[in-house]
Order: structure tokens, then sequence, then C-alpha cells
């Protein structure tokens, strides 16, 4: 069987009506406290230490967020894995990332390109980009450096695909999507990743 190396796909549907926080209601969850309870009680700890200055803040969100959940990078991670074991991928984080933000009040995009998927953040002080597999070097502030970034983007360099085979769309994808749509994004993954298993009854259902 040919193998497809996917990450992201336009997706312009709602998977089965859920939004983020549906999924986080019904993953399945070994620790003690389910997704949705850690989430809330994670945002309540940032609230209650919040800094007078945006930016201080949100890369405080952003390095505590990366700290406490995000572990182990391992493409085509589940959503429910990022909770479960720490495995994560670019979209599963950067759907996290759209719950903790949406909790803070932060007004943000998120990005899709052929390979890959991060979020700008606006603030007072001009745009933040997210990079959330990038734990040390993923706060990026620098106009220039943000749109140097997203050019690799929309080469796969920062996905790691460039010496893959890859599907290659005849178009260059860069686009915005909701948060509605990620829902869709990470149905649309876990179809990859069981195609590529060999196992066709899980890819279609």
């Amino acid at each position: 069987m040919k193998r497809i190396v996917l990450l992201l796909i336009f997706i312009p549907f709602i998977a089965n009506g859920q939004d983020l926080s549906d999924l986080m209601a019904t993953s399945s969850a070994q620790n003690a406290e389910l997704p949705e309870v850690r989430v809330n009680q994670f945002v309540q700890q940032l609230k209650s230490k919040r800094p007078g200055s945006e930016i201080v803040f949100l890369r405080k969100v952003f390095q505590q967020t990366e700290k406490t959940f995000l572990i182990k990078y391992s493409q085509y991670s589940e959503f429910s894995e990022l909770f479960n074991s720490g495995q994560y991928d670019c979209l599963t984080a950067t759907s996290l990332f759209s719950v903790v933000l949406d909790q803070l009040s932060f007004t943000y995009s998120i990005i899709e390109t052929n390979y890959h998927i991060f979020l700008l953040v606006k603030t007072s002080k001009g745009e933040i980009l997210l990079e959330t597999t990038d734990r040390f070097r993923g706060f990026i502030r620098d106009p220039s450096e943000i749109r140097q970034r997203i050019g690799s983007y929309r080469e796969g360099i920062a996905a790691g695909l460039v010496d893959k085979k890859v599907y290659r769309y005849s178009f260059d994808l860069c686009r915005e999507v909701s948060t509605r749509q990620l829902p869709g994004l990470l149905y649309y993954n876990q179809a990859v990743k069981a195609y590529n298993e060999g196992s066709l009854e899980k890819c279609a259902g």
C-alpha cells in the first residue's frame, strides 16, 4: 500500500458538530482529573498570578502550557494522548493552546499551511507567533523572524517533511481556520494515521 504522509488538509466542515470542549469532555482519561477539569484549573492558576504586562503574561502562558502538558512530540498524536501521556504534535498542541487562549481572552488566529499549523496572537505590541512544537524558540515577536518562519512552514521545513515523500497540493495552502474546524482536522489526522498503518476499517470510521 502506498504510504501517505499528510498533516493537514482543507476541511470546511465541523466533525460531528463537536468543538474542542466536547473532545476534552469525552476524552478517555487515565488521570484522576478529566482533561476539561485539568485545563480549567490550569487557567485559573495562570489568572491568579497574571502580571501587568500583556507580553510577559503571554510568554508565561506559552512556557507553562508547554511545561505542564507537552512532554513528547509524536506525529499523529490523538488529542486524548496529550492529557494521558503528554504526547503531542503541532495540531493537538495548537488545539490545546486555542482553548487556553480563549479562556484568557486573547485574540488570535490559527494558520494552516500544507504541512503545519500555528498561532498568531494579537497584542498591543504587535503579533506574536506561537510555535507549539518549539519549546525554547517558539515564542516569536520579531516581525522579520515571523515572516521567515511562515515561509519555512510553507515549504514544510518546520514540520520536518522536506526530505520525505509527501502529498503535494497543486496550490499553496496558507489560510486561517476557526476553532470549530479543529476537530475536523484532528479526526482527519487520525484517519491518515490509520490508513498508513493499514487499518482501513478504522480509517473509514
